[in-house]
């Protein structure tokens, strides 16, 4: 039995279901993320959520949802749900008797005679979303009606009804492709098999992400659907619909890669698996041989800090000792002037190269202190050289041999909050923890 146990007779209960979020991650800098029952209460919230190349690190929401609705006898089930300004509308999570996580996130519908399975399966190393249903249960002719809904903004924003979105869909084998703003990739959306789109460029209004609101952040939005997707169903057959930044050949490639997808999925069985394959989302592989590690879904960049803090744990712990070099070379294959850049060098962050060491520390247990020091040597002495001669203004060693961190604008220690260009805890001196790990550094690349 899955350890991730959800109480079937909670999953209408919004009160239960609203707080339950799902993540799945491409493993390159993309991912997806909604509730459980498919409505998204945060405008980080995303059916396709990616940088817009391979350049830009800021996310980008590309495809917001896909509505489902069932055409039985002339009459229509929406199995959707969203929130519009307080009120919920469709109502489909009243259709959900089940809901399961591994190897994939599975959500299955009853309404009335039909029984419909819907599985997510984002595809690593890609951006691309495959959904499969199938009609488990049907007495009498059925359709499935897809409805995507796009968005095409930063993933910190909110998109509202405009004139210069394009509105238009363009033909590509099995589907379309949408382009809401240039500057933006193509998005193609494609089913895996016979299927109908019915181009019905149409704005919706007012979608409402209630945790935005509980935030305190504006939480209104418009989203627009440039037509659906409809096609028969029959009893036991399935139908692939693909939302990806690249065009797919065929139904039969379609269907190939969902397969071989899922296949390699593990299952999260027990606390240990569900654990390990958390840890997994966070590294990510981008184009240019670059190995990063975000620092926390769904706003969270990348951090120097964060990365050498947490790699030890979320890959040396799970035997990816490949994981941890990468990310480490990545850092030092951009070093400029002795130091770290970014975010993970210490006119930033007082402490973060330091953790560097620690790192190391973990890493040798591994590889052996030969290897460690033939591979970073040289930045460890080259990192122990910039502090002796400061960083920035801001980062000195003294005499006494302590390090002395001060700026009056920039938070330089983890306790880094600002309102209004001004730190909420100035901790300029000699920080504990960063004298700390910088005693460490030098003793161990003495050692070294």
């Amino acid at each position: 039995m899955s350890v991730l146990h959800f109480d079937k007779n909670e999953l209408g209960n919004l009160e239960y279901s609203l707080r339950r979020e799902m993540l799945s991650t491409n493993r390159a800098g993309g991912y997806m993320s909604t509730t459980m029952v498919c409505c998204n209460t945060r405008k980080y919230h995303g059916l396709v959520v990616c940088p817009r190349n391979d350049e830009e690190e800021e996310n980008y929401v590309l495809l917001s949802s896909v509505d489902e609705t069932i055409v039985q006898h002339d009459q229509s089930f929406n199995l959707a749900i969203h929130r519009f300004t307080g009120v919920y509308e469709p109502r489909g999570h009243k259709y959900i008797i089940d809901f399961d996580y591994t190897p994939t996130p599975t959500i299955t519908y009853r309404v009335g005679g039909v029984t419909l399975k819907k599985e997510l399966l984002w595809i690593h190393s890609r951006t691309q979303l495959l959904i499969r249903y199938t009609l488990l249960e049907a007495r009498s002719e059925t359709w499935l009606r897809l409805r995507p809904f796009l968005a095409f903004r930063c993933s910190h924003t909110l998109t509202h009804a405009n004139m210069a979105a394009d509105t238009h869909s363009y033909p590509v084998p099995g589907g379309m492709r949408n382009r809401l703003y240039e500057g933006f990739p193509w998005l193609y959306l494609q089913t895996g098999t016979a299927s109908e789109f019915v181009a019905a460029p149409d704005w919706f209004y007012n979608f409402e992400y209630a945790e935005e609101a509980r935030r305190g952040y504006p939480a209104h939005e418009d989203l627009l659907t440039t037509g659906y997707f409809e096609t028969e169903l029959k009893k036991g057959e399935s139908i692939i619909f693909s939302a990806s930044l690249d065009e797919m050949g065929s139904t039969k490639t379609i269907e190939e890669l969902f397969e071989g997808s899922i296949a390699r999925r593990t299952h999260k069985i027990d606390f240990i698996s569900c654990l390990e394959h958390s840890a997994r989302q966070f590294v990510i592989r981008r184009p240019g041989n670059r190995t990063e590690v975000v620092s926390g879904y769904p706003w969270h960049g990348v951090s120097g800090r964060q990365t050498f803090v947490s790699l030890p744990g979320i890959t040396l712990e799970q035997g990816h000792k490949e994981d941890c070099i990468d990310a480490l070379d990545t850092l030092v294959r951009e070093m400029r002037d002795g130091m770290f850049t970014g975010n993970a060098s210490a006119a930033v962050a007082a402490e973060a190269p330091l953790w560097f060491f620690w790192t190391l520390q973990r890493l040798e247990k591994q590889i052996g202190a030969k290897a460690v020091w033939e591979r970073y040597g040289k930045a460890m002495k080259r990192v122990l050289e910039a502090y002796k001669q400061g960083v920035a203004g801001r980062v000195l060693l003294n005499e006494n041999g302590l390090v002395w961190a001060s700026s009056e604008h920039v938070p330089l220690t983890w306790m880094n909050s600002v309102i209004d260009g001004v730190p909420v805890t100035p901790r300029n001196g000699y920080q504990v923890e960063v004298n700390a790990l910088w005693y460490n550094a030098v003793r161990y690349t003495l050692r070294l």
